[in-house]
């Protein structure tokens, strides 16, 4: 579960305590916990409350969720992934918007990342351990992470550019 804690020097007093958390790599931004899972959650710490919950898939349940420029990138792959054949596991990657007014997903991209690969972020690029070795994509082309965007259907689709790797 989540617990939030005011600690002074007079010791520690529990604000709230709930059961959501999925043990993912929840993540703190700008007085919010987002709680990466089947069901995406966006808790204020202040209250407790949760600020939207919205089913996006399932997310990587042994990687990390790494948070870049008010972004979260998060693993998507199939839950219990680990009873099936190792090789032919793959990720693919969300890129949410860290805001708690909705939970807004603006791109789901497969580079054919490994499962249990967690992502990095240093000097604005992206690297990832793919199933054929290490890839490297640049997240400031045009200041938004993306080199090109296209609209299809009711999505936005994203383009990230790949600057290195297998």
């Amino acid at each position: 579960g989540a617990r939030a804690c005011r600690v002074t020097p007079a010791g520690a007093e529990v604000l709230w305590k709930k059961p959501f958390s999925d043990g993912n790599g929840d993540i703190i931004w700008q007085d919010h916990l987002y709680v990466p899972g089947g069901v995406y959650k966006c808790v204020d710490l202040k209250t407790g409350e949760f600020n939207w919950k919205k089913s996006i898939g399932s997310c990587g349940e042994c990687s990390a969720n790494v948070l870049a420029d008010g972004k979260i990138f998060t693993p998507k792959g199939e839950n219990h992934q680990l009873t099936k054949n190792y090789g032919d596991l793959t990720y693919s990657l969300s890129m949410i918007k860290a805001t708690p007014e909705a939970c807004i997903e603006l791109s789901v991209f497969n580079p054919k990342m490994c499962m249990m690969t967690s992502p990095a972020i240093a000097g604005g690029k992206l690297y990832l351990r793919t199933l054929d070795g290490i890839a490297c994509y640049d997240l400031q082309d045009h200041g938004i992470y993306v080199e090109g965007v296209a609209t299809k259907k009711e999505a936005l689709t994203f383009r990230f550019k790949q600057t290195g790797g297998g």
